[in-house]
């Protein structure tokens, strides 16, 4: 493990990826002086940042603009970055160490000698291996009086309102363990209203069980959930991430929350854990933004339709709960 000091970063603004996407974000971000005006408790919060990163050469640029604009936010009065680097092929491990030497950071780095999983692969060594990088990065951090934990995918595109939205929503639902963003990426949405979907479906997990829906805008099935995310209101669930979530430090500490990466994503655990003290939220209005190279990522001719009618059960199981007809509720989509 590499103990690096922070140094006083230049003055670095927020960076936007697709601009086709979430105009209605970009004017909420324009004006930073006037949330912090709104939301004072944002000021002079001590933050510790957790990454894992391998072969993030091309990431890591856009990445580093990131955090220097959290940095240079005047909202932060403490940083500590804790990143975990493993079996880079091209330069990640010199790029990042080379950042990290002006910073209060700690760099743990592995060889394994091990070829990267599949971008997607659910393969339970994979996550086993997610999960014991993740709680490596975390007991330094464990390890401080740090009050709260931001956990950061490099590849992605991020901005500074991503972590103030998530703040602001954690100040509003004070009883809670963990606010998770909800990352789009440049899929469209099945049924055609958006040019986007919802990203991370796995980590997904409703309170009922059911996991999210992949290549739609509104990833969950139960109206009530539904109902919430198109109010652009925060959704208890049992499990998400999103690329970005915000979580209270001194909740990990008492609960001893790690990732297990042995039954599925490693998420699922460490939300699990979470939950026994508050409610785990996704957030629909933290939209970080995945940007597949081209061919992008597509669905068979039938799975649109599938996805209705399964909508279609969950609508019409709701109102039987209810005891009130499915036509009183209009539509479910």
């Amino acid at each position: 493990m590499i103990v690096l000091k922070r140094g006083f970063p230049g003055f670095c603004g927020c960076s936007s990826v697709v601009e086709h996407l979430l105009a209605k974000e970009r004017v909420e971000s324009s004006n930073l002086f006037i949330r912090l005006i709104l939301f004072p408790s944002f000021l002079f919060v001590e933050l510790g940042i957790l990454s894992i990163l391998r072969d993030e050469e091309h990431n890591l640029a856009s990445f580093f603009k990131f955090l220097e604009s959290i940095e240079s936010s005047f909202v932060f009065d403490s940083i500590v970055y804790s990143f975990y680097e493993n079996d880079s092929s091209d330069k990640t491990r010199d790029v990042l160490s080379g950042w990290l030497k002006t910073r209060h950071a700690y760099l743990s780095v592995d060889d394994f000698n091990e070829s990267p999983f599949a971008s997607f692969s659910q393969d339970k060594l994979r996550t086993q291996r997610l999960a014991r990088c993740r709680n490596i990065a975390l007991e330094p951090l464990l390890n401080s009086t740090l009050p709260w934990l931001l956990i950061v995918d490099a590849d992605i595109s991020l901005s500074l309102n991503n972590v103030l939205e998530l703040f602001r929503w954690k100040f509003k639902y004070r009883f809670s363990s963990m606010m998770c963003a909800s990352s789009v990426q440049n899929v469209p949405d099945i049924f055609g209203h958006f040019p986007y979907s919802y990203y991370d479906s796995w980590a997904l997990r409703d309170l009922y069980g059911y996991g999210g829906i992949s290549f739609a805008e509104n990833p969950f099935t139960h109206p009530l959930d539904r109902w919430r995310w198109q109010a652009r209101l925060p959704v208890s669930v049992s499990s998400a991430f999103g690329g970005l979530a915000l979580v209270d430090l001194g909740i990990v500490r008492k609960f001893n929350q790690y990732w297990n990466g042995d039954c599925g994503c490693e998420h699922w655990s460490f939300c699990e854990s979470a939950r026994q003290f508050a409610p785990v939220y996704a957030c629909p209005t933290v939209m970080p933004r995945v940007v597949h190279p081209s061919p992008i990522p597509t669905w068979c001719q039938d799975y649109p339709q599938s996805i209705y009618n399964l909508l279609s059960i969950r609508h019409q199981e709701f109102c039987a709960s209810l005891n009130i007809s499915s036509h009183c509720l209009g539509v479910f989509s």
